[in-house]
């Protein structure tokens, strides 16, 4: 009976990590609010799932998809942890910019009225915004 139950425990617990994992953007069109910045390759301007790398840089944390990425940044930083907020044409840092996905790009807004302005017509902004290369 003991065993039973721990491992009916344990299954529970592989299940809630199961769907904590794939909590989020789940697929490469998703379009809306992305509050976990985990979800972003911040290179590619990607979302996903979850991103593999984290780096800090300034006391800021950047997350990107994969090594090539991580590399990218390292080189030049100082330009590359910066977007351009689609509505008000400014410089946002990526890591502390709210950020909305629209088709799986993301958009990186410097405040909550500047996303929910871009959310309700993104097509609008998009040939304004800093666009993923």
């Amino acid at each position: 009976m003991k065993n039973a139950l721990l491992i009916a425990a344990g299954l529970l617990g592989i299940t809630a990590y199961t769907q904590a994992a794939v909590a989020g953007p789940k697929d490469m069109n998703y379009t809306g609010r992305v509050t976990d910045p985990v979800e972003v390759c911040m290179i590619k301007r990607t979302v996903q799932p979850h991103t593999a790398y984290v780096y800090n840089y300034q006391g800021k944390t950047y997350h990107f998809c994969c090594s090539m990425c991580l590399s990218k940044f390292k080189a030049d930083p100082e330009h590359l942890r910066l977007a351009i907020d689609p509505v008000s044409r400014k410089p946002v840092d990526k890591a502390k910019a709210r950020i909305y996905s629209y088709r799986g790009h993301a958009y990186f807004f410097s405040s909550r009225k500047n996303l929910k302005t871009f959310s309700k017509k993104p097509e609008k902004y998009i040939p304004n915004a800093d666009l993923p290369s």
